[in-house]
């Protein structure tokens, strides 16, 4: 996002004063998404993922339709929002589904992973072209693929009890 607004800049506004208000509006995602994933306990976790990334997927579509400062910031609101509540689902599901003898190398294999994710979807960023309408169109495709392919593969949990009866 700074290379794109630095190449982009919307308007009269400077590239730091732009990337200022989409790291804020992330953060502000991030607490919110905090804070409504201490309150949602009852939500499924694997839906909540699916969810988040149906979200991103949208606000990134807008935005490379109208590309503008209020569809920015809605990504950073949404992305800081979705990534807490889907590490939230992610470690929730790890504790309720995960044998005890093998948790913490769960949370530290899912940890890495998470990790890696940022690395490579960082290096995508660089290496695509400073387009905006392209590389957001690629990332909601991208967003649109991963959230068809959660929500086909996760295991159903709907109607089942505790004991698998």
């Amino acid at each position: 996002m700074a290379f794109l607004l630095r190449d982009n800049p919307i308007g009269d506004w400077k590239p730091e004063v732009l990337l200022g208000l989409v790291i804020g509006a992330a953060g502000l995602g991030n607490t919110l998404g905090i804070t409504l994933g201490s309150l949602l306990k009852r939500i499924d976790p694997a839906m909540t993922v699916v969810l988040a990334l149906v979200a991103d997927a949208v606000v990134v579509l807008v935005a490379a339709l109208f590309y503008g400062l209020v569809p920015l910031i809605a990504i950073g609101l949404t992305a800081g929002l979705a990534q807490s509540l889907a590490k939230l689902s992610l470690d929730s599901t790890i504790q309720r589904d995960v044998p005890e003898r093998i948790r913490a190398s769960a949370f530290a294999r899912s940890d890495t992973t998470l990790q890696l994710a940022w690395v490579i979807g960082g290096f995508v960023g660089i290496a695509m072209p400073l387009m905006p309408r392209l590389g957001l169109g690629i990332a909601c495709g991208v967003l649109a693929a991963w959230a068809i392919f959660v929500f086909v593969s996760r295991p159903s949990r709907m109607g089942k009890s505790p004991g698998g009866a």
